[in-house]
């Protein structure tokens, strides 16, 4: 009892600790605004962060129906992004600011993520709890070896790709650790002893609809994992497979159906997929990313597919390592998608791998251990020093000025909903998130023929239009507003700027009226 107790005890603080550091650089971001500056709310990978705040902002406004924000001509839309919808609307229902409603779900969702790993690693491991926590603690807080590319100037997949690492995951948006939870449950319910009851199946089929809501590429990933591994048990055991994976896809097929059917019929979407190009990244890159836990991996491989550890649980983390590796290499433009999850098996593999090192050299586990998660937690502490860097600096990446923040309120107060602001690229990222208005350029990916469109934003600002050309761009766009800052004198001020009525200003920003 007092063993137990203890192991809760130490569980409950690893918790506490890991959604400090996913929690606090937020706080001391928020809190080191100043006077002059206002925290824009994201951290990591802002342009996506900024498009949930868009996505966000519509299912705010009561819509259901997603339609793209970053993009002057949206299309009639589609029931796309129903997560950040339905936190948007929850935003409305609890009048909890988006920002806000943003974070508390994104460290809900983290808790519930770590809750899930260790459940899932004791799944793995069963009464092992070194393995269990060592695991735990390796796929939490680690991942790869990127960092020793920092001195040649290149950054590797570690530093970025946040669905392949637990931790970055949680760093950086909700859905892809609530997603990745799922993602376990399923893994975990369709491979445990009792799968055959209805009970268990019912609740395979809610999951996989939660998770063909939440992350759609996560689906892709679990049910291959599940077939292959109800087939590879078919196989060695001799026993008919459990047919589980069936309510899988019974539970997801439909809204990943409509989902393909509504991006390939709707022109608008049909040209925003095609310019959403996520490729896997080199193998070099990968394995550095996944190093030193994946070449321990290899030892851990070894280890499972002895014959009384591949009849076990342990199988599944070979079997989604794997499968991943293998849907990486698939020639489709969203192939690293695939990569969601990968270090929890890795982890797995290279805890399996360490302790039959440790079996045979006991004198040097500690040392041994010791290096593998110093090696593994650098590129997390190099990237959460330069983030407290930037939040030092003011990083304009990171932050509004307090005009351009008043600027924004402006416009939400006193625009309509279906008016176009053409503004810089820079500024044209920010208006969606946080005024719900659409622009001409403001994404690289939801923006429809991204690169043109950014090409005709700069020229105007750059002034080579000509003031003729100029004012044929605003009416022919329907341009309602013009904004002229601090991001758009960067460009440029062109002289037709003048011929426009100003309608705001403050220290730093002008607002025109368009037509």
């Amino acid at each position: 009892m007092g063993g137990r107790l203890a192991e809760k005890r130490k569980f409950t603080l690893f918790l506490l600790t890991f959604v400090l550091l996913v929690s606090a650089p937020y706080l001391f971001a928020y809190f080191a605004q100043g006077e002059s500056h206002f925290f824009s709310g994201l951290l990591f990978n802002v342009k996506d962060g900024s498009s949930y705040f868009a996505k966000m902002y519509q299912g705010g406004q009561g819509e259901w129906r997603f339609v793209l924000p970053y993009t002057s001509e949206p299309g009639d839309g589609a029931y796309l992004f129903l997560f950040y919808l339905f936190l948007g609307h929850l935003s409305s229902w609890f009048h909890i600011p988006i920002v806000l409603l943003y974070h508390l779900a994104r460290v809900l969702a983290a808790v519930l993520l770590l809750l899930s790993m260790l459940k899932f690693y004791v799944h793995v491991f069963g009464d092992k709890k070194d393995f269990t926590f060592n695991a735990l603690l390796l796929a939490a807080v680690g991942s790869g070896s990127g960092w020793l590319l920092l001195f040649f100037g290149k950054m590797t997949s570690d530093f970025w790709v946040a669905e392949a690492y637990p931790f970055l995951s949680c760093f950086a948006n909700p859905h892809f650790p609530l997603g990745i939870a799922l993602m376990l449950w399923i893994v975990m319910l369709a491979t445990q002893d009792g799968v055959g009851r209805w009970r268990t199946k019912l609740l395979l089929f809610l999951l996989a609809v939660l998770l063909s809501v939440v992350m759609p590429f996560g689906v892709v990933v679990t049910i291959v994992i599940v077939v292959v591994d109800a087939f590879v048990a078919m196989l060695l055991q001799k026993q008919k497979p459990n047919w589980c994976f069936v309510f899988v896809i019974l539970g997801s097929a439909p809204f990943l159906v409509y989902q393909y059917w509504a991006t390939v019929n709707d022109e608008v979407l049909r040209i925003w997929n095609l310019q959403n190009v996520t490729p896997t990244p080199p193998w070099w890159d990968l394995l550095l990313s996944l190093s030193p836990a994946l070449v321990l991996s290899f030892l851990g491989v070894v280890s499972v597919l002895k014959a009384e550890q591949f009849l076990s649980t342990k199988r599944v983390v070979l079997v989604w390592l794997l499968c991943a590796l293998a849907l990486l290499c698939i020639p489709f433009s969203l192939q690293r998608r695939f990569i969601i999850g990968i270090f929890i098996p890795v982890a797995a593999l290279a805890v399996i791998g360490l302790e039959d090192i440790f079996c045979r050299y006991q004198r040097w586990k500690a040392r041994l251990w010791l290096v593998v998660m110093t090696l593994s937690v650098v590129t997390n502490i190099i990237l959460l020093v330069s983030i407290g860097g930037a939040v030092l600096t003011h990083n304009a990446n990171i932050y509004l000025s307090k005009d351009e923040h008043e600027a924004l309120q402006w416009i939400e107060a006193n625009t309509l909903p279906r008016d176009i602001v053409l503004c810089s690229p820079e500024m044209g990222l920010f208006i969606p998130a946080y005024t719900g208005r659409r622009v001409i350029y403001g994404h690289p990916f939801e923006t429809i023929h991204a690169e043109e469109e950014s090409g005709k934003v700069m020229e105007w600002y750059q002034g080579d239009l000509g003031a003729k050309a100029a004012h044929q761009f605003v009416e022919q766009r329907q341009v309602a507003y013009i904004l002229c800052g601090t991001r758009e004198r960067r460009i440029g001020c062109p002289e037709y700027l003048k011929d426009f009525e100003a309608v705001f200003t403050n220290s730093e920003i002008t607002i025109f009226r368009a037509q």
